[in-house]
């Protein structure tokens, strides 16, 4: 409550009836706007409420208008009752209820702007799209109107000391909360860095002291203070004494004066004793303040005046900053405690600029840094006023650029190349001054069952000049031009098919339907038709995306309906997707073929982290397995899951040792490999062992082979079939075919 009070006491003057009258109120309409949502709050007694369409709200009440519009698109301008109003700031603009509001705005479609970020010296710079909350690199590709959130981290012992935007400078916030950030709207490709100060000087020994004199006739003031040999000492302004001295300061008011307070570094401290003791810690100024003996106290406020400048020059605001770093803006003839600061801040018109200030009828020059920005402390009556002048270029290079749309259907946007061949943005509704020569490309982004025609000047567009239809218009700038794009509804003859698909089918339903009832899916509308299509989704399902024709429809994701205009076949495609938990599926590594010893085989997570077999992962969690045989065996198939891959196949990429194969989880799934004996060795030269078989067939003989030497026998695809140490083995059992016989390190074929 008491916030409330202190910020009511700040904000009188905007108050035109005493507090204890009632409040009159007035009715907030926001009326839709496609392509963008308009959020409209103020600030309540301890939070900010949101305003909704219909609301009534107090007389006076200071609104936040926010307009925030969808990927793709750009909010320029937000209007109140009628009045387009440029928008200058993605956090909101500020209007004042004096009366019903009827709120909407202007959206036109966004073009991609590359951000180029430049890592400053001595600290960290780090870019967030405010919109999506995610970080932006250098490089990436924003929307156009995208409002981006800068922020940096300095090095021990330095300071920002400046913001840098395609190489201009911005001053850094003295509040606390936004003094290490910046806000700023992407609208072309930008390059962006920061300056850091070295703050790590070292403390000085010796300040010094300003001493401000009464003002003339009002009496003298004298300062002392012990020295470091216990010497008392005079101390006279520009004076410096070393830190942690004490000194006294007394004044002696003249015949008819007397002390009102003290000013300490230009800020108010109620005392009305002559004499006053500081520790000097810091360079330090002292002021007394005095009045006439009975007369009335010096003022703790001091009234603000501002004087706009012309209306065709430009426009000023003031503002100063609460404890919570919010702007709080302040009004002409508003009252303003001394000690306050307060900022200045003109927006010249377009061929104006500021080249001066007058404070108080005192010319100030502008700062070269931030020439449209003055920052003043409150210290009495204080009146500012901007002064502007006209831009006269030497010689005229420029023309002046408008572009303009009549009637509905489409929206208008482009982009102008200057001869230096820096590319900029234009859409309808905008006017620019460009450089002559500057070759100027018009789209439109028609909605369908339109057409539109392009007027330059009130001539036709030359037909040479157009091209994807008639919606795209080039032309060089070589004097003053206004374009007029004149949309209007094409005369479409025939019947269209419309034809709707839900996928998948268990998601929802989509149909279509006219002014007169539904359309039988598959069935044939007169062209010209407005098409009104519905997304219903089935429980446990949420609309995704929308498809005409195979384009994808971005800007209505999520949305539960479209309406065109018909002129061709058209086939509308409605995807969903559930909203239920993602199933999770069991990932198994079953055991090799013939034997583990022939080979082995390893699952890896898509980052390279091992997997244990028997697991579970996400569906869609993508895998890789790696397959590496034993010596004497190579890799002869793969199975993943129902895909079965043979060796050699170009889905296995070959590593070391083995080969590699990549998958992605859609349902359980087992992994197993197939091994086999090499063939590359059948008989090992000069070898005393011998293989043969005997006795019809029935019996298999080794000879030269070691004593207790092992045997083994596989089939033709790697099988282990027998193992012995006994050199006479039967193999009557088994039946007529090819084998491979293993005697220790000698490899053969048999056939029986």
């Amino acid at each position: 409550m008491k916030r409330m009070l202190s910020i009511l006491a700040l904000l009188g003057t905007f108050c035109l009836l005493p507090l204890v009258a009632q409040a009159t109120e007035y009715t907030i309409t926001i009326e839709p706007v496609e392509h963008a949502t308009i959020k409209v709050t103020y600030r309540g007694s301890s939070s900010r409420t949101e305003v909704h369409s219909g609301d009534k709200v107090n007389g006076n009440t200071l609104l936040t208008i926010q307009v925030i519009p969808d990927e793709g698109y750009e909010a320029t301008h937000y209007i109140v009752n009628g009045v387009e109003k440029p928008i200058t700031s993605s956090l909101g603009e500020l209007e004042f209820v004096q009366g019903d509001l009827i709120i909407s705005a202007k959206v036109a479609p966004a073009t991609k702007c590359t951000v180029t970020i430049t890592p400053p010296e001595n600290g960290t710079l780090s870019v967030m799209n405010t919109n999506t909350r995610k970080a932006v690199k250098t490089g990436d590709q924003l929307y156009s109107g995208t409002s981006i959130h800068m922020s940096v981290m300095p090095k021990k012992g330095y300071d920002i000391e400046a913001w840098l935007i395609d190489g201009e400078s911005f001053e850094p916030s003295n509040n606390k909360y936004t003094h290490y950030s910046y806000i700023y709207t992407v609208q072309k490709d930008v390059t962006i860095s920061a300056k850091f100060k070295n703050i790590s000087q070292p403390t000085p020994s010796d300040y010094t002291v300003t001493m401000i004199q009464p003002k003339e006739g009002q009496g003298t003031m004298t300062a002392s203070y012990y020295n470091k040999d216990g010497n008392l000492t005079t101390l006279t302004t520009g004076n410096s004494v070393p830190k942690g001295t004490y000194v006294t300061f007394e004044v002696t008011p003249a015949e008819g004066y007397e002390m009102d307070h003290w000013m300490i570094d230009d800020k108010p401290v109620e005392s009305t004793s002559n004499t006053k003791g500081i520790i000097v810690e810091a360079n330090l100024k002292v002021e007394p303040i005095l009045k006439k003996v009975g007369g009335s106290a010096q003022p703790t406020e001091g009234k603000i005046t501002i004087i706009q400048p012309k209306t065709e020059e430009g426009s000023m605001r003031a503002y100063t900053f609460d404890d919570e770093g919010e702007e709080l803006p302040i009004q002409d003839g508003q009252s303003v405690k001394i000690g306050t600061e307060i900022t200045f801040a003109v927006t010249p018109a377009e061929g104006y600029k500021t080249s001066s200030w007058k404070v108080n009828d005192e010319t100030k020059e502008v700062d070269a840094t931030t020439p449209n920005k003055i920052k003043l402390t409150v210290t009495g009556n204080l009146k500012v006023e901007p002064v502007l002048k006209a831009e006269t270029p030497v010689n005229p290079t420029e023309a002046t650029l408008t572009v303009k749309r009549e009637g509905t259907g489409a929206t208008i946007s482009g982009k102008y190349v200057t001869p230096d061949e820096k590319t900029f943005s234009i859409w309808e509704g905008n006017t620019k001054q460009v450089p002559l020569g500057s070759k100027v490309t018009l789209t439109a982004n028609l909605t369908k069952g339109f057409e539109v025609t392009y007027m330059n000047n009130d001539t036709p567009a030359p037909e040479e000049a157009l091209s994807e239809e008639g919606k795209v218009y080039t032309f060089i700038v070589q004097g003053n031009v206004t374009v007029v794009a004149k949309v209007t509804e094409k005369q479409v003859a025939g019947e269209f098919t419309v034809t709707c698909i839900a996928d998948p089918e268990k998601g929802g339903k989509v149909s279509a339907s006219t002014a007169e009832g539904p359309i039988t899916n598959g069935g044939k509308v007169a062209g010209g038709e407005y098409i009104t299509v519905k997304a219903t989704p089935n429980e446990d399902f949420e609309v995704d995306q929308w498809f005409v024709n195979t384009k994808e429809l971005t800007y209505k994701k999520g949305s539960g309906s479209f309406t065109f205009a018909l002129t061709e076949d058209v086939t509308i495609k409605v995807t969903f997707k559930s909203t239920l938990p993602p199933a999770e599926y069991a990932v198994t590594v079953e055991p090799a073929l013939p034997s583990a010893e022939a080979g082995e085989v390893h699952l890896f997570q898509k980052n390279g982290i091992p997997f244990e077999s028997g697991k579970s992962v996400v569906e869609g969690t993508e895998m890789y397995v790696e397959v590496t045989p034993a010596a004497k065996y190579e890799l002869e198939t793969l199975q993943v899951g129902e895909t079965k891959i043979p060796a050699g196949d170009e889905k296995l990429v070959n590593i070391a040792g083995g080969v590699k194969y990549t998958f992605t989880v859609k349902a359980a799934t087992k992994v197993q490999a197939t091994f086999k004996l090499t063939n590359a060795i059948e008989q090992l030269a000069q070898s005393d062992v011998a293989v043969y078989v005997t006795n019809g067939g029935t019996r298999l003989e080794i000879a030269g082979a070691a004593e207790g030497a092992e045997v083994r026998l596989y089939d033709y695809i790697g099988q282990l079939l027998l193992t012995s140490t006994e050199h006479t083995l039967n193999i009557s059992a088994l039946p007529a075919g090819s084998y491979i016989v293993l005697v220790g390190n000698y490899t053969t074929r048999i056939v029986k």
